[in-house]
């Protein structure tokens, strides 16, 4: 419009008027000076609702009132959109699209891993990828919330959080990190590294994977994920109503202890019990034993990136317990 004053006006009487049986949005178009934002936070933008965040583990009494009451203390909202399973039920996720960069960056920071509903929130960007621009064999790698997953092997003990980091951030934004450690705290050689802009993350992999760190030769390749969900009734023999999901691990070193697989497992979630087939001298472990975690989502996390790593010099083996019959059975208890 011609006239400031006017356009002040237009917006005011006709900002969320019913109209055609919709509410409609008006609002000033904004000028975005995508020189100022990072690359991969871009795809997170609507020309009609503004920055979009995704967030999770919002807890089942969550609502748009109580989620928009949060974000809005640090800028315009607008729009919600909390996943419901009924009226009354929340999902634990949602969507929330926020006026400016500068503000959506301040929620993301001051949300991001805060206290909610009693459970400690995730927030970020929220990116929209066009699928065809990714290579098939890496797209299951994404998730949403840590962004593509990369798995390194051959890693030295003294590798740390913060040495990792520095590794891989030479290529880009590094969204979380996880080496594997054993009862000495020391790198197991595997880690788990997530990174926010998938051409990073295939320029962290062509230049790091057969690159020679410290004394050893790295191997860094896209996690694959198995989608265990497609079929969950195979999975349901599984369960014990007082332990959580059952899972089986083969190919173990002679000298795994619980504590040691507990702490392998960990990583991924609750882990409520772990049982070990030990020999008769009760010292050697016979490279096999049984896991249970009390979630079912941790469950199958800890299957997808634990299942065929390389980890003491032997390939893993992990899989659901409802693969292995009822002589299996008997030898866990």
């Amino acid at each position: 419009m011609a006239n400031y004053d006017d356009a002040c006006k237009s917006i005011e009487a006709l900002d969320k008027m019913t109209f055609n049986e919709k509410k409609l949005q008006v609002r000033f178009k904004a000028n975005v000076d995508w020189d100022k934002i990072p690359m991969h936070h871009r795809s997170s933008y609507d020309t009609r609702q503004g920055w979009c965040l995704y967030a999770y583990n919002l807890g089942s009494t969550a609502t748009n009132g109580t989620v928009g009451q949060l974000f809005s203390k640090y800028g315009t909202v607008n729009s919600i959109q909390v996943a419901m399973h009924n009226p009354s039920s929340c999902k634990g996720y949602g969507f929330v699209h926020m006026s400016s960069y500068d503000e959506a960056s301040r929620a993301v920071e001051a949300l991001n891993e805060a206290e909610f509903n009693g459970r400690t929130l995730q927030v970020r960007f929220r990116s929209k990828l066009k699928w065809q621009n990714f290579a098939e064999e890496h797209r299951s790698s994404f998730d949403p919330m840590s962004g593509w997953g990369l798995i390194v092997h051959r890693l030295p003990p003294n590798t740390t959080e913060k040495t990792l980091h520095e590794l891989f951030s030479k290529y880009g934004d590094v969204s979380s990190v996880h080496p594997m450690l054993d009862e000495d705290n020391l790198c197991t050689g595997i880690a788990f590294v997530n990174m926010s802009d998938y051409q990073e993350a295939v320029n962290a992999v062509n230049g790091l994977h057969d690159s020679e760190y410290g004394c050893n030769v790295l191997q860094v390749v896209f996690k694959r994920k198995v989608d265990l969900k497609a079929t969950p009734e195979e999975h349901r023999a599984a369960h014990d109503i007082q332990k959580g999901w059952g899972i089986f691990v083969y190919n173990l070193v002679l000298t795994e202890t619980n504590q040691s697989v507990h702490r392998m497992f960990s990583q991924f979630g609750t882990v409520s019990h772990v049982n070990l087939a030990m020999n008769t001298d009760e010292k050697s472990c016979k490279g096999y034993g049984f896991v249970h975690m009390s979630n079912y989502d941790d469950a199958c996390r800890a299957i997808q990136s634990l299942n065929n790593l390389v980890y003491n010099g032997r390939i893993l083996q992990v899989n659901s317990r409802a693969y292995h019959n009822t002589t299996d059975r008997r030898e866990e208890e």
